[in-house]
């Protein structure tokens, strides 16, 4: 089966304690965390802000290791069996211990574990009275565009429920990111063209909503049945367009040296 993930550069070397997605899987985490610099600012402010955020399943990322610093996205391909069991989240445990995941839930078999990317699900609760913000109607719309599986693969069913694995090519995040990227902008150009000339910046509402209706339809932050959008075969399209090839001009991403630093390619290279 082939998986992809998003974490630390420092981490990229090994697989086991981690949660793997498929395209349109990890899709769903990649198009939350471009409402971060927006909405972190805005609901997490100040220590009781910043504790109610970590527990606020759309916004913990605001403090997740996972969702800062420098990142890369990994393919990878496993063999498995194909009976899976309950999903675990592994999440790192931070400090010197950067690179250390735990995982914990359902799942005590060894087996790959699986979860449904869906509407009302695990990380995309129905917004309602106490969580009608911004944020909780675009995540609970991603989930709907997406219909993706999350996987958690733990170290203990290595050589029993899974093996050999294989990463097929690291790169860095932000270069991956760039492709999805510009087809949002080339869609919703008039929208985002509007903001500029208001004067909003990339973290302002304005160009927030633009993204997020660009991808997900119209009153994407204000409904549960935006209209429109582009298809998920089409993000999930330009999402993989980094791992097709090393070609920055064709929405490809170089591959992360094998250790080291992966930076993100010159933007001068993409002009």
């Amino acid at each position: 089966m082939t998986f992809y993930d998003v974490l630390s550069e420092d981490c990229r070397h090994d697989v086991a304690d981690k949660n793997l997605g498929d395209a349109p899987g990890d899709l769903f985490f990649m198009l939350k965390d471009k409402y971060l610099p927006y909405a972190c600012p805005k609901y997490c402010k100040g220590p009781i802000g910043s504790a109610v955020c970590r527990s606020d399943l759309n916004l913990f990322d605001c403090t997740n290791p996972e969702s800062q610093g420098n990142l890369v996205v990994r393919k990878i391909e496993i063999e498995v069996w194909n009976e899976f069991g309950g999903y675990n989240l592994c999440n790192v445990l931070g400090g010197q211990d950067s690179c250390k995941y735990l995982c914990v839930g359902p799942g005590v078999s060894g087996k790959l574990g699986q979860e449904e990317v869906k509407q009302g699900g695990l990380m995309a609760p129905r917004p309602g009275l106490l969580r009608n913000r911004d944020v909780d109607h675009w995540s609970y719309n991603i989930a709907g565009k997406m219909h993706g599986n999350w996987y958690s693969l733990e170290k203990k069913g290595e050589g029993q429920y899974w093996r050999n694995p294989k990463i097929v090519k690291s790169i860095n995040a932000d270069c991956q990111s760039q492709a999805l990227q510009r087809l949002l902008e080339e869609k919703g150009q008039d929208c985002f063209q509007s903001c500029q000339t208001q004067g909003l910046g990339e973290t302002s509402e304005c160009h927030m909503t633009c993204l997020f209706d660009t991808a997900l339809g119209k009153n994407s932050g204000k409904t549960t049945n935006p209209t429109g959008g582009l298809s998920r075969d089409e993000m999930v399209q330009a999402w993989l367009e980094g791992f097709n090839s090393d070609d920055i001009s064709q929405g490809g991403c170089p591959a992360c040296p094998e250790t080291g630093h992966c930076p993100k390619p010159s933007a001068q290279v993409l002009v």
